[in-house]
């Protein structure tokens, strides 16, 4: 990032003695750090992710408004018999949501919650928990870090470190997803969009034994951390 602009507006303050060398050159040193750290939360500050807390914001562009209400047609049916392909159900869910950044870089975490709808599901909930690793990529990280209690209401309890997202609907029929990689591509200065492998890890009930793959693609704006997601994937129920 080029800071010569600071040297440009402040001229006077920056070469009026030595001493004052000295602290600017340090102040610009603190910005760079500072401003690695902003950009990895802009660009990643909602990954997942990719998922996390319900928008309830109607600001967001009328583009985008229609992409989630054209993402949440998604079938409600609990019986999915035509939804089996060689022992496999397709499974699809799509998300409002709402990243909550903590911590700092190399500990800067990506936690979040959303709320939408999920094939065979209905109505569900996501939670999710990433760590920033660079600046266009985040990991899975456990999701029980910062949502044990959410999910315990839930009856979901005793989760292992690998899930890091959690789809659950009120009944308490829950999938657990392990994430891979997620990677971000800026679009426009108000959108981001990112894509990752998931695994499924089993979950609750129907789901207790589940196997599978898939992924998560979606968008999000960097600057409030909302987006939205989808998340498409090959489900055995064992």
């Amino acid at each position: 990032m080029d800071l010569s602009y600071l040297i440009a507006l402040n001229p006077l303050k920056i070469f009026v003695s030595h001493n004052h060398k000295v602290q600017s050159s340090l102040k610009i040193i603190q910005m760079k750090k500072n401003y690695f750290f902003a950009k990895s939360f802009l660009i990643l500050a909602a990954s997942s992710l990719i998922v996390t807390s319900c928008m309830t914001d109607t600001e967001g562009p009328l583009k985008e408004s229609l992409l989630t209400e054209k993402a949440l047609e998604v079938t409600n049916s609990e019986g999915g018999e035509n939804l089996r392909k060689g022992g496999f159900v397709e499974y699809k869910d799509s998300f409002t949501n709402q990243i909550n950044p903590s911590g700092t870089f190399p500990n800067l975490f990506l936690p979040g919650y959303g709320e939408g709808k999920a094939r065979s599901m209905g109505n569900v909930y996501s939670f999710i928990n990433q760590v920033v690793t660079g600046e266009l990529t985040s990991e899975g990280a456990p999701v029980s870090q910062f949502f044990a209690d959410d999910l315990a209401a839930f009856g979901v309890t005793d989760l292992d470190e690998k899930v890091h997202s959690v789809t659950v609907n009120d009944a308490g029929h829950a999938l657990f997803f392990e994430s891979k990689t997620n990677v971000a591509t800026p679009i426009a200065p108000d959108r981001v969009e990112f894509e990752a492998k998931l695994i499924v890890l089993g979950g609750t009930k129907k789901f207790k034994n589940a196997t599978g793959e898939g992924k998560v693609t979606g968008f999000y704006n960097p600057v409030t951390g909302r987006g939205e997601s989808t998340v498409t994937a090959l489900i055995k129920l064992n």
